[in-house]
């Protein structure tokens, strides 16, 4: 099942740019890397919560911005792609992990259904260094193991 994982991120030409036109993510981000990532997700998830496309679209990377073009096309997207992180009833942050496209936060969420998945935010640092979503996969808890790394 590991490469349902990839297969999916490939399938949604999330990956963007190839890695190795990509800055190489370091295994040395600091505390306030981490706390920027995540309180960036957490914006993005409370966007769709309220529907908010432009401030959700907003926090997506450019490459994922140049993709949809447009924040409702964005937004759709997400709706019928991801309803977890769409709507979730809860959800947990994990540990950042390094992945073959990047920095990745690792996330325990419970989706509308109040079924588990484990949702790995890829991140981008911008020019500015600040974080925004590079993509998202959602891998089933028994796929786990799987997650692919760097």
């Amino acid at each position: 099942m590991k490469w349902r994982a990839l297969f999916m991120a490939l399938m949604l030409n999330i990956a963007g740019p190839a890695v190795a036109e990509r800055s190489a993510p370091s295994a040395n981000l600091t505390e306030a890397d981490a706390a920027a990532i995540r309180q960036m997700i957490n914006d993005q998830i409370n966007a769709f919560g309220r529907d908010d496309a432009d401030g959700a679209f907003a926090l997506a990377s450019p490459d994922i911005q140049k993709k949809f073009g447009t924040a409702e096309r964005y937004m759709e997207m997400v709706r019928s792609g991801y309803g977890p992180v769409y709507r979730p009833q809860r959800y947990e942050f994990r540990d950042l992990a390094l992945t073959p496209w990047g920095i990745g936060q690792l996330m325990t969420v419970f989706g509308p259904d109040g079924q588990e998945v484990m949702a790995v935010y890829l991140m981008e640092r911008q020019g500015d260094g600040t974080w925004r979503s590079d993509g998202c996969l959602l891998i089933s808890p028994d796929d786990e193991e799987n997650i692919p790394q760097a």
